[in-house]
């Protein structure tokens, strides 16, 4: 954000603001990755790692009215916006799979109201060490794995926009 103000004295100012953030849709499915340390702090530098996950929806089943079967999203759009995302239309894979870095939104806005949904995050190869991770849905109710990985969230209902929110809390090393 720029903002530029100028005085002119006997009550005249003038004001000139410059911002460019990234728009959030509503009535999507938002997923957002970040790392911090040990205490909670945005890392001062981030490591260029991709974290895989995965979103699930529920599927109608023919064969039992009262199971819910969930599905992996495959081939679904989402749009990415963040600290250095291509900002643009990105794809699913085969398998229902995205990526995300640190930092970075995934939007999903094809899902379709009342639909009941849940992510996976998978295990990250990066070789770093992390402490714990927490996993909080609309900025509420955060899920803390201590020392592990596939965290998951629990199912919800899209009525609007659910915001699930997965922070890494990095080891730090000893200088």
């Amino acid at each position: 954000i720029q903002i530029f103000y100028l005085e002119r004295h006997a009550g005249v100012s003038n004001c000139l603001m410059r911002f460019n953030l990234p728009m959030v849709p509503s009535d999507a499915v938002n997923i957002s990755k970040n790392l911090v340390n040990q205490d909670g702090k945005d890392l001062s530098v981030t490591p260029d790692v991709n974290y895989t996950f995965t979103l699930y929806t529920a599927e109608d089943n023919d064969d039992n009215v009262n199971a819910t079967v969930f599905t992996a999203k495959a081939n679904t759009s989402y749009t990415v916006i963040g600290r250095g995302a291509p900002n643009d239309i990105q794809f699913t894979d085969e398998n229902g799979r995205f990526v995300l870095k640190d930092g970075w939104i995934a939007s999903f806005s094809d899902i379709p109201r009342f639909t009941e949904v849940y992510v996976v995050e998978s295990e990250p190869s990066d070789g770093y060490i992390y402490c714990r991770s927490t996993v909080s849905v609309n900025k509420s109710d955060a899920t803390d794995y201590v020392y592990g990985f596939q965290t998951e969230t629990k199912v919800m209902q899209l009525n609007s926009s659910i915001n699930f929110d997965f922070v890494n809390y990095m080891q730090t090393q000893p200088l």
